[in-house]
Order: C-alpha cells, then structure tokens, then sequence
C-alpha cells in the first residue's frame, strides 16, 4: 500500500542555502521508503482579524517542486484557495504551478472561518476550474468533526475531486461513521467515492499534543494519558497510530464498504521527521 508522506516547508527567512539543506535533509529520510509515493506539502498560513493571511514558510508549491527533483517522488502543494485575490489570479496561479513548478498534484483548502467572504474562490470552485485540465491530480480535506461532513463530501466529489486527506485522526470512530455514510450516498448516486487519506503523526514531547490540541484535533484522554505515562513517547505514539489505521482498515473490510483509504503520515516539524519515517516503516509491517 502506498501513501503520502507529509512536510512542512522552512521558514519564509530561510536562504537557498538553508532550503537546499531541507531538500537534502527530507530525500536522505525518506530514501528507502518504498511505499510513499507522494510528498505533501502544506502551504503554511496565519488569518488575522480582517481574514487576511501571513505566509510564515517558503512558497510550498516551489518547496514541492524542489523536493520533487531532489527525491523523484511527485510533490503535492496545498492551496488555501479563497485566499486568492480573485478567480483569475487562481487560474494564473494553477499554470504557474503546472507549467513553471511542474507540480500536478494539489490538495484545495478551505478558509478558516466559513462564515467569511473571502475574495478568492471557495474549494468546490477551484475543483471546477481545475477539473478541465488533463493530467491534473487534485483532492480537499476531509474534517471528520464537522456536522453534515458527507454533503460536502459529496458535493466536492461530485466537482472533480479524486481524494480527500483527513484532519489527523487520533480515534477512529469519527472517521469511519463518516466513510460510511459517504459511501452509501456514493452508491445511492451512482458514483464512484474519492480516495481517502487518513492522516497520522507521531508524537515526541507533550509540545506536540498542545500543537495538535491547537489545530483543533480531538486526542481522546485515553490516547493522552498514554503518551504522557509513556516513558517512550514517540514508540507508543506509532504504535497508537498504527492500530487507529488497522481497525479503519479492518472496520471497512467487515462492512463491505467500497472506499480505498490509505495513509498520510505527518512529520508536523523536522524534529519529527524521523519518528515520522518510523511511523511509516510501521505501517508497511503491519499490512
């Protein structure tokens, strides 16, 4: 099984000298993971008051296209779309990417307030606009928590989209009750489901589950108390993971339900890259 394998671009400050030792850093850790077929690479932003954001790291669609040269794996850049002054900077923007970055793979986001009316386009028409391109790969995010979830599963599906990747998943009961919701209002409408990529990540400080608390990730106390009486805490955050994606996996198969899910693995920052590669190294064992 193949998955994704997620990082996150350095700092906007960072020299070409410090970007290419990140490029290097990322092809020497992932060099020998067979199974990672995509690098996904999250554009990094902060909405102030006025829904205006600040981009802290490197553009991540240039940052995935070095890293696609550097590893030879395909790179997939994140877009904030509404964030976008308007409709045809987006249009410039996807060729600038295609033609220039060489980047065929993208993941469309939302913006964080949806009571906001932000100047760009919102995601489902961004998949409209990107689904006329041939050769063009694109997906959106898929937020387990949020109420009526599977219509806007269904209505980005029905746009174009071809996968979705998770918030991360920490419990996977939230997860799987979607799916198959999903799954039957597929079939009801005779439509083939996307992709779905269940995002993981390791954990190695209790830093980590305040930054995950902070993204607005629900860690169930069991999971916490966990790592924190764990005296190994980046081993027992793997082995979490690992058995959260094999009973997804185990659920789906029981209930006949027809939905391809595989996995994106999170390195969240480069002090976890490692433990991260680990992760996936404990996926592949597990299947």
């Amino acid at each position: 099984m193949k998955g994704m394998f997620e990082v996150i671009p350095p700092q906007r400050r960072a020299n070409k000298e410090t970007i290419a030792a990140s490029v290097n850093k990322i092809k020497e850790a992932v060099k020998g993971l067979k199974s990672v077929n995509f690098l996904n690479v999250p554009e990094v932003a902060e909405e102030n008051f006025a829904g205006m954001p600040l981009y802290k790291h490197v553009d991540n669609c240039e940052f995935a296209s070095l890293l696609q040269k550097g590893t030879g794996i395909e790179g997939i850049a994140n877009k904030v779309t509404p964030y976008i002054h308007s409709e045809n900077e987006f249009k410039a923007w996807l060729k600038h990417s295609i033609s220039v970055c060489n980047i065929h793979n993208f993941v469309f986001v939302g913006g964080s307030d949806n009571r906001r009316k932000y100047p760009g386009p919102p995601v489902i028409r961004a998949n409209e606009i990107t689904s006329k391109i041939k050769g063009v790969n694109f997906g959106n995010i898929f937020i387990q928590s949020r109420p009526d979830e599977v219509t806007r599963l269904i209505a980005k599906t029905e746009s174009g989209t071809s996968f979705f990747t998770s918030q991360l998943v920490f419990e996977p009961g939230g997860f799987e009750t979607v799916i198959e919701a999903y799954a039957s209002a597929c079939t009801e409408r005779g439509m083939n489901p996307a992709v779905f990529y269940v995002s993981l990540a390791p954990a190695s400080s209790q830093y980590d589950l305040e930054f995950f608390r902070w993204l607005g990730v629900n860690v169930p106390a069991d999971v916490e108390n966990s790592l924190k009486k764990s005296n190994e805490v980046v081993s027992t955050s793997i082995d979490i993971a690992t058995n959260i994606f094999l009973e997804i996996k185990d659920f789906l198969k029981e209930r006949g339900i027809k939905v391809d899910v595989s996995w994106n693995v999170e390195s969240i920052s480069n002090a976890n890259l490692n433990a991260a590669c680990d992760l996936v190294r404990a996926l592949n064992s597990s299947l």
